[in-house]
């Protein structure tokens, strides 16, 4: 399914750019078009493609209870990177900004570790913000060590902002 939606190009940054906005303006569209919760796996999907990453996750906050997984993309029955990932999520979400991991194995918090016993070598969290409030987080999970650039940063941003208020609405 995903295949339409989002593609990079291979290094060309012009073309990575078109590439990128294209990618955005349908996850824009189907977030639109969607209803909110069959969404977030298309969110997921097109997160770990645009950052080129293999594992991404979404959490959201319902009701004042724990963070709960809505979407996914590589993660198949991983509880233990389900729960690394909450709590860089939880992180997140109390920071109000993004978390960078960029080797876990060499990083000495407690989340940190938590991702490297579940196999993530690196790791980017945006929280889900509308307005003032944090609902949720997206977490992408690299198992290589990777350094997030700032338009990495920058993008997953602009993914959060378009999923929180999909969650606002939904």
């Amino acid at each position: 399914m995903l295949k339409g939606i989002a593609k990079v190009g291979g290094g060309d940054v012009p073309e990575d750019r078109h590439e990128i906005v294209v990618a955005l303006s349908n996850l824009s569209r189907i977030l639109g078009e969607s209803e909110a919760d069959s969404a977030f796996s298309v969110v997921a999907e097109t997160t770990a493609t645009l950052l080129r990453v293999p594992k991404a996750v979404i959490f959201l906050r319902r009701d004042g209870d724990d963070l709960t997984v809505v979407g996914s993309a590589g993660v198949a029955d991983e509880p233990a990177l389900v729960s690394a990932a909450r709590k860089i999520a939880d992180d997140g979400i109390s920071g109000n900004g993004p978390i960078i991991v960029s080797n876990a194995s060499a990083d000495t918090s407690a989340s940190a570790r938590y991702l490297s016993r579940a196999g993530v070598a690196s790791v980017l969290c945006v929280p889900l913000r509308v307005g003032r409030a944090n609902i949720g987080a997206i977490v992408a999970m690299s198992d290589v060590v990777r350094a997030f650039s700032p338009s990495d940063i920058e993008l997953l941003h602009v993914v959060a902002s378009q999923t929180a208020l999909n969650a606002w609405r939904g």
